[in-house]
């Protein structure tokens, strides 16, 4: 999708660049607490390449479940 294209289903979110580790905090639960799933971290230093690639990372909320089996 090219700047100034529109989707009803795509959204481009704007770039953020990490000024810490309590900016990212702070950054990650703003995102989950207005309904997001998460953020994705990419390394500034790695080249772009399309689909999974070590320059990027997901961090996203873990919910644990606790089961007992009786």
């Amino acid at each position: 999708m090219s700047k100034g294209s529109t989707s009803r289903f795509i959204e481009l979110a704007p770039k953020q660049v990490c000024q810490g580790v309590q900016h990212l905090n702070e950054f990650f639960q703003d995102i989950v607490d207005n309904g997001g799933e998460g953020i994705i971290l990419r390394d500034p230093s790695s080249p772009f390449q399309s689909g999974r690639s070590a320059g990027f990372l997901k961090h996203k909320v873990s919910k644990a479940t606790n089961m007992f089996v009786l």
